[in-house]
């Protein structure tokens, strides 16, 4: 295909739920790169809405537009890398880089600024009033921990399947997973905090609490039929097409 012919069919890729489509900055060569990197060229999702793209000789994305005219600009450094970003507000992204080439921060001036490590996970954030947020992860990429300024701290278990075992919150509450062998949730046990303030009724809710348990019922189609909680069972009925057709709630208290 010659650089000045376009495609005798335009193309029209679609976003994996039919609704948005987001381009990366930096495409890779594809059958129409010769077309695409000398004109403009437009992607349309299922709901009509249409963006509008150019680039320049390299195959680097130069800007991205939509209705009703919002662009955002994008430009590089000389290695390739995207330096800058500028979206329809005027607001500006900064992009840095070490010298392998990883990204390693992202700055929008006051607004926000993220860093990553070498694997493109991010590992803190910053806000515009200096707030910080710090990210930990495990060797498979699952979050482990996340912590405030103020040193309090998510906690996060998985499994070997990197299934969610156990959640701890700021306030050291936490809920306990159980899956079948489909992968699915089959009970949720909240723990709560060990140091909570009492209760509206003045009794010490610091006094140990016997977890606040969830567990959940499948049919063979893998819906969830049933839900059981100390306060009661929840039955779920549905139709030959999968649709639900009622929820009934009855109270065991």
């Amino acid at each position: 295909m010659s650089a000045g012919a376009a495609p005798k069919q335009r193309l029209y890729p679609f976003h994996a739920d039919g609704i948005t489509y987001t381009l990366p900055p930096l495409l890779e060569s594809q059958l129409d790169h010769e077309w695409r990197v000398t004109r403009h060229w437009s992607i349309t999702d299922t709901l009509d809405k249409t963006k509008y793209l150019s680039w320049n000789l390299h195959g680097q994305l130069l800007s991205s537009r939509d209705y009703p005219n919002a662009q955002t600009l994008y430009y590089y450094d000389a290695d390739g890398h995207l330096s800058e970003s500028i979206n329809a507000h005027g607001e500006h992204t900064h992009y840095r880089y070490d010298a392998r080439g990883y990204l390693i921060v992202s700055e929008r001036p006051k607004v926000r600024i993220d860093r990553y490590d070498r694997s493109g996970r991010l590992i803190q954030r910053v806000d515009a009033m200096g707030d910080t947020v710090d990210f930990g992860y495990n060797s498979y990429v699952c979050l482990l921990h996340l912590s405030n300024e103020n040193h309090e701290r998510y906690c996060f278990e998985w499994d070997a399947l990197d299934r969610l075992l156990a959640q701890q919150d700021l306030d050291a509450s936490g809920r306990i997973y159980q899956y079948n062998p489909l992968g699915n949730v089959t009970g949720i046990h909240h723990v709560s905090a060990p140091l909570a303030e009492p209760d509206l009724d003045g009794k010490d809710s610091a006094e140990p609490r016997a977890p606040l348990a969830h567990h959940f019922e499948r049919d063979a189609l893998d819906r969830l039929i049933r839900k059981r909680t100390d306060d009661g069972v929840t039955e779920y009925a549905y139709g030959n097409a999968d649709n639900l057709l009622a929820i009934i709630l009855t109270n065991t208290r």
